[in-house]
């Protein structure tokens, strides 16, 4: 015995086939969206990483005599960092001078250590005291900042110039080697004044070299 089928059954019949259909439609569409987002995230973070390998790689080793284009740091000074930040300055604990400083002062950077090469925060005082001294760049770059230091400081008070430095490594072998530096070029600078029947002999006087050795202090670190 055949089942008739009436028109009203086969409608029914017709959208529950097309409510399921959609039904399905919508749960793969929702499903093909997250699998293209999982891989539109993990394709930003392969670039991502891709890309600061590549920063890693292109990183020259810091070097005093080229000009920092892209500074990780920045300098600013307290009271400008409490006008930004809208707070109020603490008072310094420091008294004013009462007098004028009577003699000049003048900042050295230490050059090139080991630890700049080896990418690496030497800060210890009981690792930084021992090792991670100069590279051959760093020493070199000492030796030329005494050129500089001759010029600012003044061939006439170069004799009262005094080196005072840091315990760390890095920072005595700087200062041992601009002294050292100074020194030699004073004493060929001497040497071609006294060798030069036209120079006076008043001149040459006036150069001499710093007669005290490099100055010590963990109050620099």
């Amino acid at each position: 015995r055949r089942a008739r089928v009436t028109p009203w059954a086969s409608l029914a019949i017709l959208v529950v086939s097309l409510f399921t259909s959609a039904s399905v439609l919508d749960f793969i569409g929702s499903q093909l969206t997250v699998a293209r987002n999982k891989r539109s995230s993990a394709g930003e973070l392969r670039a991502e990483k891709l890309q600061q390998q590549q920063q890693q790689q292109q990183q020259q080793p810091y070097s005093a005599d080229l000009p920092d284009l892209n500074p990780s740091y920045t300098l600013i000074s307290t009271s400008l960092l409490a006008q930004l930040l809208d707070v109020k300055q603490a008072p310094s604990g420091v008294e004013k001078l009462v007098e004028p400083l009577r003699n000049n002062y003048y900042a050295l950077r230490h050059g090139q250590s080991e630890s700049n090469l080896e990418g690496v925060i030497s800060s210890n005082p009981e690792v930084g005291t021992v090792r991670h001294g100069l590279t051959t760049e760093g020493r070199l770059q000492a030796r030329r900042a005494a050129t500089q230091l001759l010029d600012i400081v003044g061939r006439d008070k170069i004799e009262g110039l005094v080196f005072v430095s840091s315990d760390f490594t890095r920072a005595r072998q700087t200062a041992e080697e601009a002294l050292n530096a100074v020194k030699a070029i004073i004493d060929y600078e001497m040497q071609v004044c006294l060798a030069d029947p036209v120079r006076p002999d008043a001149e040459c006087e006036l150069l001499h070299s710093p007669t005290s050795a490099v100055v010590l202090t963990p109050l620099l670190r």
